[in-house]
C-alpha cells in the first residue's frame, strides 16, 4: 500500500472552542477517523492533533489518540485570552513542512471547518496536491468548503443535533435549499429501508423542481453533501448502511437511478448532482444502480462493525487465531498490562503490521475479553486483565459482541452472513504452533 495521506486534526474547532467545549463529551476521534476511511481515504502516513493537551478536559480523547496512533501536538496559551491562532498557525506550518519535505504525501486531510485554512488549501493546490476538508456543518466555513477537492461531513454530536433538530426552516440556516425544503417538509421517523429510499427519491424530486436548486443543477451541479443534509433533516438518525449501502455515494447511485438527475464525478472524489441532460466540464457520469445488496450483506456488516463504538475492525482470521492463541498461552504475562504495552509487545513478537495487531486487540476489548480497571477512566490509563482461558473463548466472545452490535443496529442478525464475516467453526481449543521464542516479551 502507498502511504500518501496526512491528517491534521484541529481539536479546538471540533469541540467548539476551549471557552465552552460544548461537544467534548461526545467527541470521538475514532468515529472521525472511520468517517475519513469510509470515504476511500487510505494509506495514512501522518496523523497529528493540535490542542492544549494539558487541559484536563481533553483526557477523554487520550484512548483514541493511543488507539489510532495520532501524534498529539501540544499548544500552550502563554498570553491572555484564546490561543486559537497559535494552533492554526502551527498546523499550517506543519502542513507546509510535510508538503515540502515529504513529496510522497499527495493528499492532505484537514479536520476543521475554519475558514483560515482556505489559504493553506490554495497553496497546497499550487503543488498539485489534493486537499480534503472534514468538519461538522455547524463549524464549516463556506469558503474553505469551496476550495477543497472534497469535503467529508461529520455526524453532529447529539447535543448539537438536538439544538438544530427542527432548524432547517429557521432563519439560522444559511443554505437556501435546505431552508426551502424545511418549510415544506417536516421530520419523520423512517420505518424501514424502503421508507428511507423512498424519502431519498422524494428529495431528489424536490431538488429537480425547486427554484432554490434548479439553477445549480443546470450549471455548476450540486454537491451531494447538500443531499445528505436534506436526508439527515428529513429522517432523524439517517444512516445509509441500515439500507444496505456501505457508503453514502452508493445510496446516491441507487436513489438517482430513474430520476430526473444524475450523479457526476471529478476525480478523485468530488461528486455532484446535475440535471440528466446537462454536462459539466471535467466531470464524468457515474452510472446509477437499480438495487442494493441489503443491510444484511457482507459489505454492510463489515462497514457497520468497523464504525462507531464498540468497534470490531474485522481482523484477518489467521492473525486473530495466532494472537489469541499466544495471549492465552502467556495469559499470566498480560495480566495488568496497558493497551499501548500490549500492542508494542505483540508487535515485537510477530511480523504483523501494527494496524492488524491493533485491530485484533480492539476486537478483544470491544468483546470484553479483557477486564478493564480502574473503570471510568480512558483506555490508555487502564490495565487489562485477560478473561479468557482458551482461544475458542476469545473467538466466541468476539462473535457474540459482533452479534449484539448488529442486532442493536439493524433489529436482527443474519447468522449465516455473520459467520461468513467471522467463521467461528475455524476456532480451535488447542493453541496453534508458534515458531518464535519460547518466552514472551510482552512484559
Amino acid at each position: 500500500m502507498t502511504h500518501n495521506t496526512a491528517i491534521f486534526f484541529d481539536i479546538e474547532n471540533l469541540i467548539g472552542g476551549y471557552g465552552k467545549a460544548l461537544y467534548l463529551d461526545e467527541l470521538s476521534l475514532t468515529d472521525i477517523h472511520s468517517a475519513i476511511v469510509d470515504n476511500d481515504v487510505s494509506g495514512i502516513a501522518i496523523q497529528r492533533a493540535y490542542a492544549n493537551w494539558s487541559d484536563s478536559r481533553l483526557n477523554t480523547l487520550r484512548a483514541d489518540i493511543v488507539e489510532l496512533g495520532i501524534e498529539p501536538i501540544q499548544m500552550f496559551g502563554f498570553g491572555k485570552g484564546s490561543h486559537k491562532n497559535a494552533s492554526d498557525i502551527h498546523l499550517a506550518i506543519d502542513a507546509m513542512e510535510v508538503l515540502l519535505t515529504k513529496p510522497a504525501i499527495d493528499r492532505f486531510v484537514i479536520v476543521s471547518g475554519d475558514g483560515g485554512f482556505s489559504s493553506l488549501a490554495k497553496r497546497i493546490h499550487e503543488y498539485s496536491k489534493t486537499v480534503i476538508g472534514c468538519a461538522y456543518r455547524r463549524a464549516a466555513n463556506q469558503v474553505f468548503e469551496a476550495v477543497c477537492d472534497d469535503f467529508i461531513w461529520l455526524e453532529e454530536p447529539e447535543s448539537a443535533s438536538e439544538h438544530s433538530r427542527n432548524s432547517a426552516s429557521g432563519s439560522g440556516n444559511h443554505n437556501p435549499i435546505v431552508a426551502a425544503y424545511g418549510r415544506k417538509y417536516r421530520r419523520i421517523e423512517p420505518q424501514d429501508s424502503n421508507s428511507v429510499i423512498n424519502r431519498g427519491k422524494e428529495i431528489l424530486g424536490f431538488l429537480s423542481k425547486s427554484h432554490s436548486s434548479r439553477d445549480a443543477l443546470a450549471r455548476t451541479g450540486l454537491n451531494i453533501s447538500v443531499y445528505k443534509e436534506l436526508l439527515s433533516y428529513r429522517m432523524f438518525g439517517f444512516d445509509p448502511i441500515k439500507c444496505g449501502f456501505p457508503k453514502f455515494v452508493d445510496f446516491v447511485r441507487h436513489t438517482v437511478h430513474g430520476s430526473a438527475l444524475k450523479l457526476v464525478l471529478k476525480e478523485p472524489s468530488e461528486y455532484r448532482l446535475i440535471n440528466r441532460e446537462h454536462v459539466i466540464r471535467g466531470f464524468v457520469t457515474v452510472d446509477g444502480v437499480p438495487g442494493a445488496s441489503g443491510p444484511h450483506s457482507l459489505d454492510s456488516y463489515f462497514t457497520l462493525l468497523s464504525r462507531i463504538e464498540p468497534r470490531f475492525p474485522v481482523p484477518d482470521l489467521d492473525v486473530l487465531h495466532e494472537l489469541a492463541s499466544h495471549l492465552v498461552e502467556y495469559r499470566n504475562d498480560v495480566q495488568g498490562i496497558r493497551y499501548a504495552e500490549l500492542v508494542e509487545g505483540l508487535a515485537a513478537e510477530f511480523d504483523y503490521g501494527e494496524r492488524e495487531i491493533r485491530g485484533v486487540v480492539t476486537c478483544m476489548i470491544s468483546a470484553k475479553c479483557f477486564a478493564r480497571l480502574p473503570q471510568g477512566v480512558p483506555l490508555s490509563e487502564q490495565r487489562l486483565f485477560l478473561d479468557c482461558s482458551t482461544q475458542s473463548d476469545v473467538i466466541q466472545k468476539i462473535y457474540q459482541g459482533m452479534y449484539q452490535k448488529i442486532e442493536a443496529s439493524l433489529g436482527r442478525v443474519d447468522t449465516e452472513c455473520l459467520e461468513r464475516v467471522l467463521p467461528i467453526w475455524q476456532s480451535v481449543d488447542e493453541p496453534k504452533t508458534y515458531d518464535g521464542d519460547t518466552t514472551s516479551r510482552l512484559r
